[in-house]
């Protein structure tokens, strides 16, 4: 697998992580420092947001500020499992991270130092391919938060933003200040930025690891066709879709959950809200393309992993080997990325929270008047 990511240098990381430019890999923060900071103001906006939402459950509110309440719910309560995950798995998260960087450096060295193109013919597409949705993932992480932010100005008076506490929200009026509207809206940018970055980071490992065990599988598969003895690096792309599993169990565990829910809220208001709020046709679709994807191409990535490790076992029972080979063989088990004993990602994960996303936003729409 190659996907060539530069500028490497000059990317913030608002992680649990520092960047080490000298040796190129992410280290351990050695003291208290801004990193705290993100993590404070998420548990206090979290606290702050779902108390809130309790507290307004029986208010009349606009059908609009009703659902943002309870995505800024689910978002701030996802950021805070994730962040929970940096506490308890951080130094697992960060080995795991340095050893797809430095796979991803030596792919990039042998790429370039290979003389003939023979064996990266039949995996080049899916290189391209997977580069694609690794750039698409930058787009939206570099583009979205400006959406959310947005929304301070025009709902100030929502109880899910801090400009509720200041805001004159009497009998219907919102008014809040101009030096108060930039002030909060500087806020609420810097929260969603802190919460998108901590998702997209978590992505970009999940991702790109399911990449490279698609990438080895394939290569392996090919292999056998010459080299019947490569079948026992099988073992080796085991283990790294064991330490994948181990390492990010906590967003595997909380994501098919809590950012579908988030999703189906969104495709609600998008279908619900369309011809009576304008501002619904912007928000809605366009946050929504960004969960939608950050949700569903982590699974139809492992569901293709778990597809090409299928494919390999079945190609390894046309050839016959020794009885020692064969003994290996029927060891092998087809690899799945599973979130411990909750969840296991395979073939058909896709479609099957598809169809859960539909139901749920088809109940919304049949609940909710």
């Amino acid at each position: 697998m190659t996907l060539e990511v530069r500028g490497r240098d000059n990317v913030p990381i608002i992680q649990a992580f520092e960047w080490d430019k000298e040796r190129q890999i992410m280290k351990g923060r050695k003291a208290a420092n801004y990193y705290y900071l993100h993590v404070l103001y998420i548990v206090m906006m979290n606290i702050f947001v779902v108390s809130r939402l309790i507290l307004n459950l029986g208010v009349k509110l606009p059908l609009m500020i009703k659902i943002l309440h309870f995505i800024w719910a689910g978002a701030y309560s996802f950021t805070s499992v994730l962040l929970l995950q940096y506490h308890l798995l951080g130094k697992d998260m960060m080995v795991l991270s340095n050893t797809i960087l430095a796979h991803l450096r030596q792919s990039v060295d042998l790429k370039e130092k290979q003389d003939t193109n023979d064996s990266k013919v039949s995996d080049q597409p899916a290189q391209v391919e997977l580069s694609i949705y690794f750039y698409i993932s930058i787009g939206f992480l570099l583009v979205n938060p400006l959406f959310h932010a947005s929304v301070v100005s025009s709902e100030p008076c929502a109880p899910q933003f801090l400009s509720s506490l200041v805001a004159n929200c009497t009998q219907g009026r919102k008014e809040i200040s101009p030096l108060y509207a930039v002030i909060f809206s500087c806020i609420e940018f810097y929260g969603v930025t802190v919460m998108l970055y901590c998702w997209s980071f978590n992505w970009n490992v999940i991702f790109l690891g399911l990449a490279w065990i698609f990438m080895e599988l394939k290569k392996i598969r090919h292999a056998i066709i010459h080299r019947y003895n490569d079948l026992f690096k099988y073992r080796a792309v085991e283990l790294i879709a064991l330490t994948l599993n181990y390492s990010v169990e906590l967003y595997l565990t909380a994501f098919p959950t809590m950012l579908f829910i988030v999703l189906a809220l969104l495709l609600f208001g998008t279908v619900r809200l369309w011809h009576l709020d304008l501002r619904g046709n912007f928000f809605f679709p366009s946050c929504g393309v960004r969960c939608g994807y950050e949700a569903m191409s982590p699974l139809a990535l492992a569901g293709r992993v778990n597809s090409e490790s299928k494919r390999l076992i079945q190609a390894w029972k046309l050839r016959k080997g020794s009885r020692a080979m064969e003994r290996f063989k029927r060891s092998c088990r087809s690899i799945k990325c599973a979130a411990g004993a909750v969840y296991t990602f395979e073939n058909s994960i896709l479609i099957t929270s598809l169809d859960n996303l539909v139901a749920l936003t088809c109940n919304l729409l049949i609940a909710i008047h």
